[in-house]
């Protein structure tokens, strides 16, 4: 069975429903209050096991009874303080095996490791309290998370102090924390929770009928009855109770801190009026206020204020145990408290107060001496990450080694000195990669100078002055990119402008001054060929279209596809007229043969039979003569002319290879 299954079905019933509650609740804020209610139910149930195991026991400790005075109007944080008092006091009495919860005190004051999300929101509420970032706490004591859930609660209820986005971000952290918390506490689901429903007495038997407050389920009436003989085992009726361990016998009595209510349980609360107390149910929110209770808190106070009793009535009884108490005690117990939460300049502030006559002195002495040794180490190891933050690697690695010479194990110094090695090896190959980048910029090898600089900004952009030679180099190549492309498209004013540029930031860049030279060649030639395609222009505007279609086919032979050209030409040849050479009709020079006696109009002569042939065609169309007349040879007998390769003459037979 999973954690969630065992405490939603094997928990204590009031627990179990504040889990679901928190679980199920979806709106960010809703959800926000669900689990420091969940919280809450948790901490008010393990400090009234506690505080029911003390009056229970009737132990004397002065400490305890002075701190559970608080139970006349208990806030949340006595709650806490009810807990931690009892449980110290039954460690300086060596009775902790003796409790009826034996692991309560190591769940409520060992530091453990193994706490990884009670960490996590542990540090995300230290930041918020103390507005801050930088909280690293992975070893935690539920006594701390207790600490810093209360103040974190009362910094935030009520006082609007939490948006809906801010509820978003820690409720995860805080529903991971307590559902670990719960886990931690396992305990709880080995003692059955359960109501004295009724008792009947029969035949000198003590028969009494249990309802089990277990899970999240309704409450329901347990099949087997608690029976006994021994009236000193005799239950009170309609009051809640602890069994024992893997047995279903009642034996620690809850009452009056925790009572059931019509199928719900009940917590004392503080109360917000001047008479009678009042109780909170955690899983309706409503508030119920027992008058018949009064006589149950009458007796737990008269303990409590022992001879210090004046008048038998609650009220007087509730004014006497909220008066403040004077004495040292109170002070050396704060003092301790923040010695344990190892807060060592409170630590040191409260301890230094207690006088030399006081029966804690000595003890004091030695705690207040760790203390001021504790908070140097602590000086020293905030100072040596104020090295690492400044990396000063050099000076953070003595400062750490002498931490971990002076006390092993501190922190997690060890593992700031590893971190501090590879920093330090992280540094020198930065700085070769930075050396060969300043040899690459200074021999002009800018190709392997920009991928140096690339890497470098990637690993670590504020590494000397790696961010402006990035930024430089970043410039450079940006530019000669757009010089290409535009020279590649044949935009020459635009590649020059930016060649330019990339000339005024880095003359020797790359091969910048051949781009150049042909930049300005192919710019020069662009001119020429505007100044002809104007001057074409102007002729065809006049008319003139011998010296228009001059220049246009200079235009053409120099650059095709400039502009118009093609088109102009086409236009101009078709404005030409020539004489035909057989009729003398005037026809367009565009037109192959004349409109009157279909002559060719531009034509050849052929070689052969000197027959007129259009200039488009390649061959004579009346003999078949080829346009080029080919090389001969003439025979030396009889003088025929011959191709060029011929063994014998055509003619005769002369062999033309002898002669």
């Amino acid at each position: 069975m999973d954690l969630k299954a065992e405490i939603l079905y094997q928990y204590p019933f009031p627990i179990a429903v504040a889990y679901l509650n928190a679980d199920n609740a979806r709106e960010a804020i809703a959800g926000h209050d669900q689990r420091l209610r969940l919280f809450e139910v948790t901490l008010k149930y393990l400090s009234s096991i506690a505080i029911a195991q003390y009056l229970r026991d009737r132990l004397e400790d002065p400490n305890v009874k002075q701190v559970l005075r608080g139970l006349a109007r208990p806030s949340l944080g006595q709650w806490n303080g009810f807990l931690r008092e009892i449980l110290n006091a039954y460690r300086r009495t060596n009775r902790l095996e003796r409790m009826f919860v034996p692991g309560l005190f190591d769940a409520y004051h060992k530091k453990r490791q193994d706490r990884p999300a009670m960490a996590q929101a542990y540090n995300e509420i230290m930041n918020f309290l103390d507005e801050r970032a930088n909280s690293a706490t992975m070893s935690l004591a539920l006594r701390q998370f207790c600490d810093a859930m209360i103040n974190y609660r009362n910094k935030t209820v009520g006082h609007g102090v939490l948006n809906q986005y801010q509820c978003e971000r820690m409720n995860e952290a805080l529903f991971a924390a307590l559902e670990e918390m719960l886990g931690h506490l396992d305990f709880l689901q080995e003692h059955r929770l359960v109501y004295i429903e009724d008792v009947r007495v029969r035949r000198g038997s003590y028969t009494h009928e249990m309802m089990s407050f277990m899970g999240s389920t309704p409450p329901a009436r347990m099949k087997e009855a608690y029976v006994t003989e021994d009236q000193n085992e005799y239950r009170v009726e309609e009051q809640l109770y602890l069994c024992a361990r893997t047995e279903n016998v009642p034996v620690l009595s809850l009452h009056p801190l925790v009572i059931a209510w019509q199928g719900d349980i009940l917590f004392l609360n503080e109360s917000e009026r001047e008479r009678g107390i009042e109780y909170l149910s955690y899983t309706t929110g409503q508030i119920k206020k027992p008058d018949r209770l009064l006589e149950d808190f009458k007796e737990i106070l008269g303990f409590l204020l022992g001879d210090e009793v004046l008048e038998p009535s609650f009220e007087r009884l509730r004014q006497q145990a909220i008066a403040p108490q004077a004495g040292s005690s109170a002070l050396y117990e704060r003092g301790r408290e923040a010695f344990d939460d190892q807060n060592w300049a409170t630590a040191i502030q409260l301890l230094g107060q207690i006088e030399a006559d006081d029966a804690n002195y000595a003890d004091a002495q030695v705690q207040l001496k760790e203390s001021v040794r504790q908070q140097d180490l602590l000086d020293r190891y905030n100072a040596a990450q104020a090295m690492m933050a400044q990396r000063q690697w050099d000076q953070a690695s003595g400062a750490l080694q002498e931490l971990a010479k002076e006390q092993p194990g501190y922190r997690d110094v060890a593992g700031l000195i590893e971190t501090v090695r590879a920093e330090k090896a992280h540094e020198a190959s930065l700085q070769q990669l930075y050396t060969l980048a300043r040899d690459a910029l200074q021999t002009g090898q800018w190709e392997r100078a920009y991928d140096l600089l690339r890497r470098l900004h990637e690993l670590r952009p504020d590494f000397r002055d790696v961010g402006v030679l990035w930024a430089q180099q970043e410039r450079l190549h940006s530019l000669y990119d757009q010089a290409v492309e535009a020279m590649t498209a044949q935009r020459w004013v635009e590649a020059q402008t930016v060649l330019r540029q990339l000339e005024a930031l880095e003359p020797g860049y790359r091969n910048l001054a051949s781009l150049r030279q042909r930049a300005d060649q192919e710019l020069e030639a662009e001119v020429q060929l505007a100044t002809w395609y104007n001057e074409a222009r102007s002729h065809i505007a006049l008319g003139e279209w011998d010296q228009a279609l001059e220049l246009l086919d200079r235009i053409h032979d120099r650059h095709k596809g400039y502009r118009d050209v093609a088109d102009l030409i086409g236009e101009v040849r078709a404005k030409i007229l020539i004489a035909c050479p057989r009729c003398g009709t005037l026809t367009p020079s565009g037109h192959q043969f004349c409109a009157k006696c279909g002559s060719p109009i531009r034509f050849w002569v052929c070689w052969r039979c000197q027959s007129p042939v259009p200039e488009s065609r390649k061959f004579c169309g009346k003999c078949g003569a080829p346009r080029q007349e080919p090389a001969v040879v003439s025979c030396p007998r009889c003088g025929h002319r011959n191709p060029r390769g011929r063994r014998f003459c055509g003619r005769c037979g002369y062999e033309l290879k002898r002669s």
